[in-house]
């Protein structure tokens, strides 16, 4: 029963490895289940001895999968837990694997100096069988290995517990210590001749294994669930930032026909009246005024056109466009901007050039809309192989946990351009103390 149920764990958790190499606590679980397995055969093995050589080399061969067990359940702490001194689990693992080579070394095994015979003893409703002789010193190590198996349970469940996450250290690290701690009870207590039974760990570790599993599937579950979760809210996400990028497209059509094109209308009718009137100073100021008209009309396509697509920072460049959006910025809000700029590269690729400008302009947009700010300040430099936008101003700011719970758009914009290129974007804010928008974009985020 318990090989079979260790097979299977052992053979799921092994297939979930080789599908997701990173998931490592997998793979030290399936060893150890893989271990168990092995264990549980081994003292069957050890059961059913009819002969001193039997049951010598059923002895011998246990320390094998006893090992694999062993460096299991350490590296499944190591990478589950995160808990727990590594030079300990080093030791133990060492002192581990010392043993295994001392018991093919040993004659006849590390149990024993000499086997004198071996007898059938009552065991769970049956017989079973059981040696005796002359205990080796050597089965000394072995004990020392899982007393320093212990030792690291303990200091990863205690460094769990004091890390916050206590649930794990009490279900994890505490079924861990109960039956490890049974497990060397029963092997002393066996070896020594105190307890007249045959060696059975392999349930010890079977129920060890089945809290592993548990809290494994407890985590998958879960992930699962987190993941659904930020699908969905993505998906709300995702539907406003359309029905924003159709009110944008709307207003511009808005303004198109109802700015530009009346306004082109209203210079046509002008142009109509002054070509039939007569010459003179009348013709003179209405030929100034359509000039005036158009000049106006020519800046303000202009700049609807920037809005869409800055020509600018294909031209000359990202530093010469964000100084020209914040001296476009500080007319039209009159709020000074001051630019700073650290070292920089001497190339920048365009789609990190984009959108570090768009970033930028976003930033300026919220900061019109909602800071109630007397200054602002932009920066650039490069930093740790890309480029680091900071935008800060002195006004009202806001609390970034009300902004996590419902994120604007605006915000959720700017992150997704920045994590398009593989960079990071944070913002720091409380109310009262102005906000800080700070993104990095690394330089190799267009070949990215």
């Amino acid at each position: 029963m318990v090989a079979g149920a260790s097979l299977t764990l052992a053979l799921v958790h092994g297939l979930v490895w080789v599908q997701h190499r990173e998931a490592r606590a997998s793979l030290f679980l399936a060893l150890m289940a893989a271990g168990t397995v092995g264990m549980a055969g081994s003292e069957l093995g050890i059961i059913n001895s009819e002969t001193i050589a039997a049951y010598d080399s059923a002895l011998r061969w246990y320390h094998l999968p006893v090992w694999l067990a062993f460096v299991g359940a350490i590296g499944f702490l190591q990478f589950y837990l995160r808990a727990g001194r590594s030079w300990l689990a080093w030791t133990a693992c060492g002192a581990r694997t010392l043993s295994l080579i001392v018991c093919f070394l040993c004659t006849p095994n590390p149990h024993y100096r000499t086997i004198t015979a071996i007898h059938q003893v009552p065991f769970l409703g049956g017989s079973a069988t059981v040696g005796e002789g002359v205990p080796n010193p050597w089965i000394l190590l072995e004990q020392l290995s899982l007393g320093l198996l212990l030792l690291y349970l303990v200091d990863a469940a205690v460094t769990a517990w004091r890390g916050g996450d206590r649930r794990r250290a009490l279900t994890v690290g505490g079924s861990f210590i109960f039956f490890v701690s049974v497990s060397l009870e029963e092997t002393i207590l066996v070896s020594w001749g105190f307890l007249r039974m045959p060696i059975a760990v392999s349930p010890f570790y079977l129920a060890v294994v089945t809290v592993m599993v548990f809290e494994l599937s407890r985590d998958l579950l879960r992930a699962a669930r987190l993941a659904n979760e930020l699908q969905a809210k993505e998906t709300e996400l995702s539907g406003r930032l359309i029905h924003a990028q159709e009110e944008e497209r709307a207003r511009l059509a808005r303004e198109l026909h109802d700015d530009v094109s009346q306004r082109l209308a209203r210079l046509a009718i002008d142009a109509g009246s002054a070509e039939r009137g007569p010459p003179g100073p009348a013709l003179t100021e209405t030929m100034r005024e359509i000039r005036k008209g158009l000049v106006r009309l020519s800046e303000d396509v202009h700049a609807l056109s920037y809005r869409l697509h800055p020509a600018l920072l294909e031209d000359l460049g990202l530093v010469a466009a964000l100084r020209a959006e914040c001296d476009r910025f500080a007319r039209q809000e009159s709020i000074p901007t001051d630019v700073k700029l650290g070292d920089m590269p001497a190339t920048v690729p365009p789609a990190v050039a984009l959108c570090l400008f768009r970033v930028t302009q976003e930033a300026l947009r919220n900061v019109a809309r909602h800071a109630k700010a007397h200054t602002v300040e932009v920066s650039l430099l490069g930093f740790d192989g890309g480029l680091q936008l900071a935008v800060r101003d002195d006004g009202v700011g806001f609390d970034p946990a009300l902004q996590r719970k419902r994120p604007s758009l605006g915000l959720a914009s700017m992150r997704e351009r920045v994590r398009f290129l593989g960079g990071e974007l944070s913002i720091e804010s409380q109310s009262g103390g102005g906000a800080t928008i700070l993104a990095w974009v690394p330089l190799k985020g267009e070949s990215a």
